[in-house]
Parts: C-alpha cells; sequence; structure tokens
C-alpha cells in the first residue's frame, strides 16, 4: 500500500466512527419524537438516518476492508464516506436544537475530521501517481470533474436569478 505510516489508527478510528453513526442513526429512528423535536426535522432527519445507515455505513466499511485488503481503490475511496460524515453530521451540530445527541454528534465530526486528515496525510502521492500512471484517463476524468462543477455553478446562479426576478 502506498502509505508512509501505519493505518492502524485510522482503522480503530473509522470504525469507532462507524459505530456512532449506527448509534446515532438506530436512536434516531427508534425514538424520533425525543430526538427531533419539530416535525420538520423528523422529516428530514428520519430519511437521513436511514440513507447513513444503509448506504453511508456500509461505503465506510467495505472502503476500509478493501483497504485492510491492500487494495489501492479501497484507501483512496476511504476518505470520502469520512467527508461525507463530516458533512452530514455538521448539519445535525447545526440544524438540530441543542439534546442528548448532541455530544456524539460533536465527536462524530470531530473524530472524522482528525481521521480524514491523518488518512489523506498518510497517503503517498507520489506512490499513487506512479500506481496509476498510464491507467487511469486524466484529461477525461478532469473533463467530467470540470464539467460538473460548470454544471453546478449554472444552477446555483440560475437559482440566484430566479429569487431575485421573484422578489
Amino acid at each position: 500500500m502506498p502509505v508512509t505510516h501505519n493505518l492502524k489508527l485510522g482503522y480503530l478510528f473509522s470504525l469507532l466512527i462507524a459505530v456512532m453513526t449506527a448509534v446515532a442513526s438506530i436512536a434516531g429512528l427508534l425514538f424520533p419524537n425525543d430526538i427531533y423535536p419539530l416535525d420538520e426535522l423528523r422529516q428530514s432527519f428520519l430519511a437521513n438516518d436511514v440513507v447513513n445507515l444503509f448506504i453511508g455505513l456500509p461505503i465506510l466499511l467495505f472502503s476500509m476492508w478493501l483497504a485492510w485488503r491492500g487494495r489501492l481503490i479501497g484507501l483512496l475511496f476511504w476518505p470520502g464516506p469520512l467527508l461525507y460524515t463530516v458533512y452530514n453530521y455538521l448539519v445535525y451540530l447545526f440544524g438540530m436544537p441543542f439534546n442528548v445527541m448532541y455530544p456524539l454528534y460533536l465527536a462524530i465530526v470531530t473524530l472524522s475530521i482528525y481521521t480524514t486528515i491523518g488518512l489523506v496525510a498518510t497517503i503517498d502521492g507520489d506512490a499513487v501517481k506512479q500506481r496509476l500512471n498510464g491507467r487511469v484517463p486524466e484529461r477525461v476524468a478532469g473533463g467530467i470533474l470540470a464539467g460538473l462543477g460548470a454544471l453546478f455553478f449554472l444552477r446555483v446562479i440560475g437559482e440566484i436569478i430566479g429569487a431575485l426576478i421573484d422578489q
């Protein structure tokens, strides 16, 4: 594996994140009225708990498993679900009133940020570049990403203009 340090802490912290995510999502599904005090919150966050449990969590665990088996694709995908967890639980932190779950959400976000930074810092970029050289169509991938970014930008500009016209 193209890493500069041992990944044991990354595995340990990612498993801890997975357990905390499972606990938070299951608690949200089992006790929705206690955790999500408003109907609007329940409508949004219950579906999010299902997605976390059945999509986000398996992707995190599968990418970790692939990395553990020495697969480069697992190592490169692993930060993705960690970043998803950061993004997702930041919404829980700032979008919900303070409740008993707040410390858990804070722990998930903090540990996910720390683990993502540590994991990305451990990846040997030069070794990855060497292994992928000639195997990945960089220009096509870059063009697709740039195109998607431009489409997203145009969509947002359209929404802003639409909102300004409606005023």
